[in-house]
């Protein structure tokens, strides 16, 4: 990508940034001893609270893995590890 190219498309990025919405937060109650937790979305981070106030910043690209990650937790929760299982034989 040309120098010019690059320079424009960051300049574009920056501008579709400022006109969105840049913050959104969720609270998951507290449940079986655990939490509560905030996890707040401000462009480009994430923060993610737990219930004694502390906190972590996670990047764009570790927020990618992190909800690809989570996304599946339902399933394995159910299902275990199925893959360190051997099938009967």
């Amino acid at each position: 990508m040309s120098g010019e190219l690059a320079r424009k498309r960051t300049e574009l990025e920056l501008r579709i940034t400022s006109e969105t919405a840049t913050e959104k937060s969720w609270h998951i109650p507290a449940q079986a001893g655990k939490g509560p937790v905030t996890v707040a979305l401000r462009i480009p981070e994430v923060r993610v609270t737990d219930s004694a106030g502390r906190h972590i910043l996670i990047g764009p690209e570790q927020a990618d893995v992190l909800g690809s990650k989570l996304s599946s937790i339902s399933d394995w929760l159910q299902d275990g590890d199925r893959d360190w299982i051997e099938p009967d034989a």
